[in-house]
């Protein structure tokens, strides 16, 4: 089962039903969300196999870990302008991920986010880094590793970086 859930008139603090988090036919899941997003105290998506994040917002370490621990299939993972302004540290830890897309930009000028993400994916083959580096990547260990891109923007200037092997 595929779903895609866009949340974009809705105002204030929102959650999804408690049982969407429990879902064994979800393979693929796409959220584009605009509001914090309020996990259930069990979140298990047994056959998840790509999820793709756009415009969330994390309200603490503690979700993200739970969403992602949750998720022992993975695959594909897309963050796409994503908010972690409450947050200094992120395990991405997702034993089969393949293919990780990553996009940002700064929302508010006044924000200034510094977080750091640790992402352990010993299958990864492909990385997409699309922004203005607001965070910190690290990718400790990617034997697979077969196709990365960093395109960086920096005001008027876009430097891109492309590794294939």
């Amino acid at each position: 089962m595929i779903l895609n859930l866009y949340f974009d008139h809705c105002h204030g603090s929102f959650m999804l039903p408690c049982h969407l988090f429990a879902c064994e036919s979800l393979k693929e899941l796409e959220l584009d969300f605009l509001y914090d997003l309020r996990l259930p105290s069990f979140v298990y998506f047994p056959n998840l196999m790509i999820l793709t994040l756009s415009r969330v917002f994390f309200m603490d370490d503690n979700s993200v870990q739970k969403l992602f621990s949750g998720c022992p299939k993975l695959e594909e993972l897309a963050l796409i302008d994503c908010q972690w302004d409450n947050m200094k540290a992120v395990h991405v830890s997702a034993p089969m991920l393949e293919h990780l897309e990553i996009s940002e930009s700064i929302a508010d000028e006044d924000t200034k986010p510094d977080c750091q993400f640790m992402i352990s994916g010993p299958r990864l083959k492909f990385f997409h880094y699309t922004g203005e580096l607001i965070n910190e990547y690290c990718i400790p260990d990617a034997p697979s590793l077969d196709d990365a891109h960093v395109d960086v923007y920096l005001g008027q200037i876009h430097i891109n970086s492309g590794r294939q092997r």
